[in-house]
């Protein structure tokens, strides 16, 4: 097996722009319905058990002014984003 390409890759990561970013759900009590919505009672009461699991993940709170409601933000998961100049003049070229 071959080792890792390291010190020839590293003069192109020391010229990336790396971002933090969050994959996030968002969650809005609305969406829910109420038990006419469904089907079934059982199918209301499943779905109403994944709401109330997630706004318990839920890692901030966002209020909306526009009709008084709230969203839950959940994190799926976390990454990295790396960019380059070389990067963005390639995007710039594609029409």
């Amino acid at each position: 097996m071959k080792s890792c390409n390291y010190e020839k890759l590293q003069p192109k990561f020391e010229i990336i722009e790396w971002q933090y970013a969050l994959n996030e759900t968002y969650i809005n009590l609305e969406e829910l319905g109420t038990i006419d919505d469904y089907e079934s009672e059982q199918h209301y009461l499943k779905e109403k058990k994944w709401y109330s699991k997630q706004i318990k993940k839920a890692n901030r709170i966002i209020d909306s002014n526009l009709n008084q409601s709230k969203m839950f933000a959940v994190i799926n998961s976390t990454v990295w984003l790396g960019v380059t100049n070389n990067t963005v003049k390639h995007i710039n070229r594609v029409k």
